[in-house]
């Protein structure tokens, strides 16, 4: 299981050595954060390797589709019970080159969520980030 979170979380760890501010062009009017298990489906569905590993306060989704840059597409998404678990700001939204960085903390409606992805991935799996 680490060979398959490993690529995923180095692209994510690029990603955000790059982040800039949030990208108004690419905002959405409204954030949609399905459940992990539509998340998963809707990911396998449309070919992606899903691998989901859950803790008792820690679930971490990741999925790949197998490929390499530039047509390598992937996510990261993970859901928290603790905001220490989330180091990153109250809420931070960046978009570096197609790519979204999403975090937010003790959040009344997602609570504790961090999530990177390449936007493609993203709507694969049918979560919308908006402003």
């Amino acid at each position: 299981m680490k060979y398959r979170i490993l690529p995923v979380i180095c692209a994510a760890a690029l990603l955000l050595t790059g982040c800039g501010s949030a990208s108004s062009a690419a905002a959405h009017s409204a954030t949609i954060i399905p459940a992990s298990g539509t998340i998963q489906m809707n990911l396998q569905s449309a070919g992606y390797k899903v691998s989901l590993a859950d803790t008792e306060s820690v679930s971490l989704l990741t999925a790949t589709n197998g490929k390499e840059p530039p047509d390598f597409e992937g996510v990261l998404v993970m859901r928290a019970d603790s905001s220490e678990a989330i180091t990153q700001q109250q809420s931070k939204k960046a978009e570096n080159e197609g790519s979204i960085i999403f975090v937010r903390t003790n959040d009344p409606e997602y609570g504790n969520i961090f999530i990177t992805g390449t936007q493609k991935a993203l709507q694969d799996a049918g979560i919308t980030i908006g402003d």
